[in-house]
């Protein structure tokens, strides 16, 4: 931690333990001496707090981070030219280079960086000396070739952090925070295809994205923990991809995939996401799962604020026409030999609407490679629902509807929507059940008081291995995967929940 950030750690508290001191010496005569001493020992408390949290984080981050050696390991099977895609790259999708080795023992970092024209094309070269100081994580080094046959990667390996390459489309705008790319909240109107590296630490927690912490009032920054890999998931590495290239990328991941040989999955987030929250839960879904797949994000353009609901709605409706070409891209161009897609809340609505187009597009009997389509917690009405889910039907192997009573998140989405229950709710009537669905009710597995519980297909073990046995075996109906669930037969047919816990 910086000193910047010691400081501030002192100067907030230290700011707030004086105003509550002042007005505790200034009614003293009113409120007692009990009153004045209390005042002191909370200042105190508000004082000692912010430091002892400090002495905590900086004593466990010398216990985790103290320095074993960085190993470097590199894979390259191209034999000709390649393209390269850094940490930090420019807002259309980075520059060649190539890096030497940096000698060890140098606290110092020096490049040159030259451009020459190679076959009409400005070629940037780009030469490192020295190391940088060993806290700073060293980034995988990611290369895709300048044809479509082979995209290889080099990877430098970190003891202190796992990496996961997410291949992504999104009609959002292009955002440079720096000179690292993202993506915003605004309409695009086109479909960019990309590729990033994520880091996820080693001491990660099952179903926790691990992000910096911060301190904001009234939406103004008082304090944000610098990010740091060892710790957080971080964006090591993004770049935008040519659709060969892209496709490229995809195959080889596919040809190294081994527990789930020759599978891919699509996730499609849902209201109030920015693009790097949704590339993290991308991540850590698979990275739970164990997937060694290709995970596939698709990121519409979500304002990713708690007021934007219907701002949201309408994004996520004008990206049919991306996602549905997406879609078709994974399923028809890549090698992939069995892709499932799993959309959460929001995301429903716009994936239930880009099947439909497939569907309508081929037909009923063409093969689109699509195993098992999961829906979770669908922020969709139930009726637009029932008749959209009629309309895919035999688009995949299986359907899967995860539910939820104690969704605080769609509770306020039906009391936006005039009271009609969303597709991801269980009212007192109990949850949808249509043919050709399987409905699962998760209420009993997440009942957090203070939780939104709205996050449970990603955060709870229960349903991260129940989707996992689902991708590897396929097996139907749930209870022959999952034999813990129960079953509740009714008038519409079968449903099945979660056991509640003791």
């Amino acid at each position: 931690m910086s000193l910047e950030d010691v400081l501030l750690f002192i100067i907030v508290p230290g700011l707030v333990a004086a105003l509550i001191v002042s007005l505790m010496l200034g009614y003293g005569r009113r409120l007692g001496r009990g009153s004045k001493t209390l005042g002191w020992l909370v200042a105190l408390a508000i004082l000692a707090a912010p430091l002892l949290f400090l002495f905590a984080q900086e004593f466990g981050g010398a216990m985790s981070d103290g320095a074993a050696p960085v190993e470097s390991a590199s894979r390259d099977n191209t034999g000709g030219e390649t393209k390269s895609f850094e940490y930090k790259v420019e807002p259309e999708g980075g520059s060649d280079a190539r890096a030497k080795q940096p000698r060890k023992k140098r606290p110092s970092v020096r490049r040159t960086v030259r451009k020459r024209k190679r076959d009409g094309r400005i070629v940037t070269e780009t030469t490192t000396v020295g190391e940088t100081p060993p806290a700073a994580p060293v980034p995988n080094k990611v290369t895709t070739t300048a044809t479509p046959k082979v995209a290889p990667f080099e990877v430098q390996v970190d003891d202190r952090f796992d990496t996961v390459d997410v291949l992504f489309g999104t009609d959002r705008n292009q955002v440079t925070t720096g000179k690292q790319l993202t993506f915003g909240a605004n309409r695009a109107g086109k479909l960019t295809l990309g590729k990033s590296v994520v880091t996820i630490p080693k001491n990660h927690d099952r179903g926790i994205v691990e992000r910096p912490w911060e301190i904001s009032v009234i939406g103004i920054t008082l304090y944000k923990q610098t990010e740091d890999p060892a710790k957080h998931f971080t964006k090591q590495k993004i770049g935008v991809l040519s659709e060969a290239d892209f496709i490229s990328s995809a195959n080889v991941q596919l040809n190294k995939s081994s527990a789930y040989r020759g599978q891919a999955v699509i996730f499609v987030h849902g209201y109030n996401n920015d693009f790097d929250t949704a590339l993290y839960r991308t991540a850590q879904m698979v990275y739970d799962m164990e997937f060694d797949g290709a995970p596939f994000l698709y990121s519409w353009p979500s304002a990713a604020g708690y007021s934007t609901y219907e701002y949201d709605q309408q994004s996520a409706r004008q990206a049919i026409e991306h996602l549905t070409k997406f879609i078709e891209i994974v399923t028809q161009k890549t090698n992939a030999e069995k892709i499932h897609v799993v959309a959460h809340s929001m995301g429903n609505d716009v994936l239930l609407e880009a099947l439909r187009e497939l569907r309508f597009k081929f037909g009923p009997n063409h093969d689109y490679n699509i195993s098992q389509v999961i829906l979770a917690a669908p922020d969709v009405d139930r009726n637009v629902f029932e008749r959209l889910a009629r309309q895919i039907t035999g688009i995949s192997d299986g359907v899967t509807l995860y539910a939820s009573a104690n969704d605080k998140a769609l509770r306020f989405s039906r009391t936006y929507a005039g009271g009609v229950a969303r597709a991801g709710d269980v009212p007192e009537q109990g949850p949808l059940v249509l043919n050709g669905v399987d409905t699962i009710d998760v209420s009993a597995t997440q009942q957090d008081f203070w939780g939104v519980n709205h996050n449970t297909y990603a955060e709870v073990s229960e349903l991260i291995q129940d989707i996992k046995k689902l991708f590897l075996t396929g097996l139907r109906p749930p209870v022959s995967r999952t034999p813990v669930l129960e079953s509740v037969p009714v008038a519409s047919g079968t449903y099945w929940r979660f056991p509640a816990k003791p």
